[in-house]
């Protein structure tokens, strides 16, 4: 007898072992993060729009100063320029040299698409925030399009997220530019028609309404010259800067005082807001 009961503890004691560890390994990893297990909170959405900024950031340490201002008369021959600088502003760039591409810039695109698919779905403790959160988010795809629009043309049009690997989903053709301003001018739109506010961040260091009015000034100002918008793209771009203005701003004295110190020892970068503020 006593050994019968000494053999069923053995058995039970057996059996709650493998209760216990079976619902160990089937605890979920709360440590690992997903798409099934993130974008549920307005946190969650904080730091997928910090993580955009982040993607810009790395791409404007030089890059965005290669894709605009190394190529006009404002840098030359002489000993403070390297060499491999001359072709952007003699303009003697072709396949075989072109040491310049748009990865980066799509990753930042893919951040903002994430945030513009996700965000939506997240309960925010107040609509204002949520709606802010999602027009930097287009406020920013429009910004890269534009860079990328005159920087290369013609464009592939990605406004999901990546989240496959099937060719269908990695490999888009490019559409024509003017479909490409088209997108940027429709994300304008949204982003200021989502502001809550006609204010500036404290630190300059995200987007706002009035940064994207200059934005949308300087693209009507890009159009209207550049692909036949004329007089009417003109009067957009002005209505914009008046816009922009309502928000406290006005001119500097010296042009010199318009951009911030170098980041870092790089040039002095044109962005509608203060990327220096986000380090």
């Amino acid at each position: 007898m006593k050994n019968r009961f000494l053999i069923s503890g053995i058995i039970i004691s057996s059996l709650l072992m493998f209760s216990s560890c079976t619902d160990d390994i089937e605890l979920s990893p709360e440590s690992l993060i997903t798409v099934t297990s993130f974008w549920k909170t307005p946190e969650d959405a904080r730091g997928g729009l910090y993580g955009m900024y982040n993607q810009l950031r790395e791409e404007a340490k030089a890059n965005l100063y290669y894709y605009g201002e190394a190529r006009s008369e404002v840098m030359g021959h002489g000993l403070q320029n390297a060499d491999f600088r001359i072709k952007y502003f003699e303009n003697t760039m072709d396949a075989s040299n072109a040491d310049r591409n748009w990865l980066i810039l799509y990753r930042v695109v893919d951040y903002a698409n994430l945030v513009i698919k996700n965000v939506p779905d997240i309960a925010f403790p107040n609509e204002s925030e949520k709606n802010n959160t999602l027009a930097q988010a287009y406020a920013m795809r429009a910004f890269v399009y534009f860079v990328m629009a005159k920087t290369w043309g013609d464009l592939p049009i990605i406004t999901d997220p990546i989240e496959g690997y099937d060719a269908e989903t990695t490999f888009v053709a490019r559409s024509s530019a003017s479909q490409v301003f088209d997108l940027i001018k429709s994300d304008i739109e949204t982003a200021i028609g989502l502001f809550p506010t006609n204010s500036l961040p404290s630190k300059r260091g995200l987007w706002s309404k009035p940064a994207v009015n200059t934005l949308k000034a300087d693209v009507f100002l890009w159009t209207g010259k550049r692909m036949g918008g004329g007089t009417s793209d003109f009067t957009t771009a002005l209505s914009a800067i008046n816009e922009a203005e309502t928000a406290s701003f006005s001119l500097l004295d010296n042009f010199a005082s318009v951009l911030p110190t170098a980041i870092k020892g790089m040039p002095r970068l044109y962005l509608p807001f203060d990327l220096q503020t986000l380090k």
